[in-house]
């Protein structure tokens, strides 16, 4: 899959594996660790000139392809991976902070803790709203907390509406989601023909809403995808092109 080709095509070239420095050579199996060679502070100065910032997407994609290469039992290219991993600027703050926290410097761990927050990007909204061959989707997600067993099921209701806002008419044939859970970095896909049980057709100007719910185990996550039309001329398909539909935030936030 193409994810796996981009992220093999950037490990092969890896260097050898250097561990975190916070941990130090003297952690690796089979050496004693002398005694005050890990300070958190001068772990994140000496990886301070890195200018890679790691993101959780970074991660979640390695880990990812991680799975993969271990179910094909590619095991070198699993090595790679996981040393990839490890030389994350993200991963080896994490280290440090756990480290720090061990040492009892919460002064430091404090620090480490919100370099860890500022690297982590912003939830998508919780809404979307995009246009594609003249055809607007639009989306918003809402926590359906009365349907959801916190701590162990999440449900989430989200309603669509399809505009056309072009000049031919259109039929929607079938559908793509992702869903993916942030807690886990799983994505779980889903196609089917139509939407609700129905292909809408819609001539220029119509709309067509509707809504629909999903579930998770954990209490945030995401969704997107597309939607897959047949352009019609005197009734009769004439092309057929895709419509995507916006990432938008699944959150069971309090109201």
């Amino acid at each position: 899959m193409a994810l796996r080709a981009v992220v093999t095509a950037k490990t092969c070239q890896a260097a050898p594996f250097v561990p975190p420095a916070c941990l130090g050579a003297a952690n690796l199996p089979g050496r004693t660790r002398p005694h005050g060679i890990c300070s958190p502070a001068r772990c994140v100065r000496t990886r301070a000139a890195q200018t890679q910032v790691a993101t959780e997407k970074d991660v979640a994609s390695i880990n990812s392809a991680l799975k993969e290469a271990i179910a094909a039992e590619d095991y070198a290219l699993a090595a790679r991976l996981r040393d990839e991993l490890q030389r994350l600027p993200q991963v080896e703050l994490q280290a440090c902070l756990q480290r720090a926290v061990e040492q009892e410097d919460y002064a430091e761990a404090a620090r480490l803790r919100d370099r860890l927050l500022a690297l982590q990007p912003p939830p998508p909204p919780t809404s979307s709203d995009t246009v594609t061959a003249g055809i607007r989707v639009t989306v918003q997600s809402r926590y359906a907390k009365p349907k959801s067993s916190p701590g162990h099921n999440y449900v989430f209701t989200y309603s669509v509406t399809i505009q056309n806002e072009g000049s031919a008419t259109v039929q929607l044939r079938n559908r793509r989601w992702a869903i993916s859970n942030d807690a886990t970095g799983a994505t779980e896909e889903i196609r089917g023909p139509g939407v609700v049980g129905e292909q809408p057709v819609l001539s220029p100007g119509e709309a067509f809403n509707y809504s629909s719910y999903c579930q998770l185990p954990t209490p945030a996550g995401s969704m997107e995808g597309s939607y897959e039309f047949t352009e019609l001329k005197q009734g009769r398909p004439v092309r057929t092109f895709d419509v995507v539909i916006g990432r938008f935030a699944l959150v069971a936030a309090e109201e």
